[in-house]
């Protein structure tokens, strides 16, 4: 799988909001060993997966709405705003923000960079057992926190286990900046 990043101009088929230069830029910066030594393909690989965990967990939350039906990604937008001041958000651009999740949520997934085998996932979807059903879904913006409850063989009242996402704080606080009201303090933006 080839690696193409969004750059503001609608690219087709993009499919990651950073590529391994920005990422290799901000995590030297940074000092992050661990992500400088993975291969290229298992850097490649971790982007998509974040962007896709991007997508999947905030897509229809940014503020603003996309600028056509063709994009694959949620970004650029029309009507996004910058939150501190109100002023409008360039429509062919991609945060900076949004840029900067997307390779810290890659380097929640990396491993130790040697081989795609050695990644791990993160995912918005609960996993069900067979034995399993939700019993309690909840989802909270502000603090981005989701939690399910699932009951074991089908009992409402039997054991649970509860499954949260994983708050990763520096990414998910890059992230809210552009969300819709409850993200952003109350912020709405009339397009």
């Amino acid at each position: 799988m080839a690696l193409i990043k969004e750059d503001g101009t609608i690219v087709a088929g993009a499919n990651s909001y950073a590529d391994e230069a920005d990422a290799d830029a901000y995590q030297a910066d940074r000092g992050r060993a661990a992500w400088l030594e993975a291969t290229t393909e298992v850097a490649d690989a971790a982007l998509v997966r974040a962007t896709d965990y991007i997508e999947g967990r905030f897509g229809l939350k940014f503020i603003g709405a996309r600028l056509g039906d063709v994009q694959t990604l949620s970004w650029p937008r029309k009507g996004a705003v910058y939150v501190a001041t109100g002023n409008p958000f360039p429509q062919d651009e991609v945060p900076v923000d949004i840029v900067n999740a997307c390779i810290l949520y890659a380097d929640q997934v990396i491993g130790d960079g040697s081989d795609l085998e050695t990644m791990t996932e993160l995912s918005v979807i609960p996993t069900v057992s067979p034995d399993g059903q939700v019993k309690l879904k909840k989802e909270k913006v502000d603090v981005l926190e989701e939690v399910t409850e699932y009951a074991v063989g089908g009992q409402s009242g039997g054991t649970s286990a509860l499954r949260v996402i994983q708050p990763i704080p520096e990414a998910d606080r890059l992230v809210r900046r552009w969300l819709i009201a409850g993200g952003v303090g109350g912020l709405t933006v009339r397009i």
